[in-house]
């Protein structure tokens, strides 16, 4: 579920049953709707909770869970936006031939 994720890899080795995990946002869990709610509810399984600052909530409670479901695919859309927007400044960038990153 969490391939190519090493900082989120990282965290959930030291997460333990009774922690809370914060994410900003729910994006941050996850690239798709499906993958947002699989991974709080296999962090919520062993016992993590979540909470969104964005959001103010933690997931635990029927509201927060109602939340949660809510704003998921919204979080989805978001995150596509930021990938539309970063391929269409690369194609810019390559249009006008500048070059990004480090010198070589």
């Amino acid at each position: 579920k969490f391939k190519n994720r090493p900082g989120f890899d990282a965290l959930l080795e030291v997460a333990r049953c009774g922690d809370t995990i914060t994410v900003s946002s729910l994006d941050r869990l996850g690239r798709t709707v499906l993958h947002i709610l699989q991974t709080i509810e296999e962090l919520e399984h062993r016992g993590i909770s979540v909470q969104s600052l964005k959001l103010g909530e933690q997931f635990e409670s029927v509201t927060g869970k109602l939340v949660r479901n809510i704003m998921a695919p919204p979080a989805e859309v978001e995150r596509e936006n930021i990938n539309e927007r970063a391929a269409e400044a690369r194609a810019a960038r390559e249009a006008k031939r500048i070059t990004s990153g480090r010198a070589k």
